[in-house]
C-alpha cells in the first residue's frame, strides 16, 4: 500500500514547504510565465559611506540590496489556504548570479554571506530578497581635488 502523507497534523508553513519544494530543483534557472528565464529586479540604496581611501583607490560602503523575481515553479494555489507567504532559506532556491565588476571581493562573498540568508516567497511564485551588504569598491580617484 502506498504511503499517504497526513498533513493535518503538520504546521501550515511546514506543509507548504513540502508542497512547494517537493520536486523543485534549485540548480535550474527560474522559470517565468512565458517559459523563459526570470527577470530580476534589483535595487541598491546607499546606507553609509564607511571609508574613502584615495591612495589605493578604495571605497567601503554599506548598501541595502533588494532583489525580486518570479519563479513559476514555486507557486501554490491560493484557494487551498490562507497562507500568502513563506520565509525560506535562500540556499533552497535558484538565486541570481550577482557580482560587482570593480569589487574587492568575489561575487559569491558579495551575495552569499557567512550568515544564512532567508528570502520571502509569495504564493504567486515571487521571491523577494532584502539585506544589508558591505561593498568594497575599487575605483580611480585621479583628477579629484
Amino acid at each position: 500500500m502506498p504511503a499517504i502523507l497526513d498533513f493535518s497534523r503538520v504546521p501550515l508553513e511546514e506543509r507548504y514547504n513540502h508542497i512547494v519544494f517537493g520536486s523543485y530543483n534549485a540548480e535550474k534557472l527560474a522559470s517565468s510565465t512565458g517559459g523563459g528565464g526570470a527577470v530580476v529586479e534589483l535595487g541598491l540604496s546607499l546606507v553609509q559611506i564607511e571609508r574613502v581611501d584615495l591612495l589605493p583607490g578604495k571605497l567601503d560602503l554599506h548598501v541595502w540590496l533588494r532583489m525580486k523575481w518570479t519563479d513559476q515553479r514555486l507557486r501554490w494555489n491560493a484557494a487551498d489556504s490562507q497562507l500568502t507567504e513563506l520565509r525560506v532559506p535562500a540556499a533552497r532556491l535558484w538565486m541570481p548570479d550577482l557580482g560587482l565588476l570593480n569589487g574587492e571581493m568575489s561575487s559569491s562573498k558579495f551575495f552569499f554571506p557567512t550568515r544564512p540568508l532567508d528570502v520571502t516567497l509569495l504564493r504567486n511564485g515571487t521571491v523577494i530578497s532584502s539585506r544589508l551588504v558591505k561593498l568594497s569598491v575599487l575605483c580611480s580617484f585621479t583628477g579629484l581635488r
